[in-house]
């Protein structure tokens, strides 16, 4: 086999030739393509970061939101039952107040009832009384003997 000069030159012709090509051809296209893949998909990494950031955001918010609105509702219940009691307390209070003021009123109309019977019972006694002393005494008593004799009477009870 004979090595011959200018096969070796065409040879490193065709090999130079063929790099140049497929350096044009394939490799500039691929690299090409292989970068811009590389930053789409670094770019939807970002993206995907961005968005995980906002909804770590919007979750903050959110649970700020709900512990702020169940903060709101217990002083509410807290308010509303503090009021229930305060209106319970005053209704109680009024209650004791109309009984207090009923029971009141049973015992002056107790008292008023006891001292007009005892007025009564006072006349009926004095009637019997007179009627006993005109039957011992055997006359006339005026009224103001009467009158004397029964403010005697109860004076003496009195004391």
């Amino acid at each position: 086999m004979d090595i011959n000069p200018i096969d070796i030159i065409i040879h490193i012709i065709n090999i130079v030739v063929l790099f140049v090509l497929l350096r044009l051809l394939v490799y500039k296209p691929v690299s090409k393509f292989i970068k811009e893949r590389a930053d789409s998909v670094n770019s939807h990494l970002e993206n995907a970061a961005q968005k995980e950031a906002e909804a770590s955001k919007l979750l903050e918010q959110y649970n700020a939101q709900i512990m702020s609105a169940e903060n709101d509702a217990k002083s509410k219940v807290l308010e509303i039952t503090t009021n229930a009691n305060r209106e319970a307390d005053e209704i109680i209070g009024s209650a004791n107040n109309m009984a207090l003021e009923i029971i009141e009123k049973a015992n002056q109309k107790a008292q008023a009832e006891y001292d007009s019977k005892m007025n009564d019972l006072s006349d009926d006694i004095a009637d019997v009384a007179v009627n006993m002393a005109k039957q011992i005494l055997q006359r006339e008593v005026t009224v103001e003997d009467n009158q004397k004799i029964i403010d005697d009477f109860f004076n003496s009870r009195k004391n």
